[in-house]
């Protein structure tokens, strides 16, 4: 059987270089209404929520969605309505890898990719939509 290989169009790229610097963050405790200014002004599709600093989990423009279907209040907090847990990874390792850990886990929708330092640094972060897996937040 003949198989051919395609190359992937971040074959051999770190995760380092093709990654969002700025991290887009907010206390699981902040509104509603907080998460929705940020993405509007950052132009993200998620905002990583944070506990003291520390990750906490993601809230995406379709958790945002669910809550306003629900009619929750606008002043409810964006950790009530998050709807997963960030994923990690380092700088050196490589894009198509990460790719496939998050399509494992199952982030179909929006996955969130924190990468972090051996200290446990937060140094970026990247993002993928289903169903393509070509698509990556590489905006500088």
């Amino acid at each position: 059987m003949l198989v051919v290989e395609t190359p992937g169009v971040f074959r051999g790229i770190p995760v380092g270089q093709a990654m969002r610097r700025q991290v887009v963050s907010l206390p699981s405790t902040a509104n509603v209404a907080q998460g929705i200014r940020m993405m509007i002004r950052y132009k993200v599709n998620a905002v990583l929520l944070t506990d003291n600093g520390i990750p906490h989990g993601v809230v995406s423009k379709t958790d945002l969605l669910g809550a306003y279907y629900a009619e929750l209040p606008t002043e409810t907090a964006l950790g009530d309505v998050m709807g997963s847990q960030p994923m990690a990874c380092f700088p050196d390792d490589l894009v198509e890898d990460a790719l496939e850990i998050m399509e494992a886990a199952g982030k179909h929708a929006m996955g969130w990719l924190l990468i972090t330092t051996p200290s446990a640094v937060s140094v970026g972060s990247s993002a993928k939509k289903a169903p393509s897996r070509s698509v990556l937040d590489t905006t500088p």
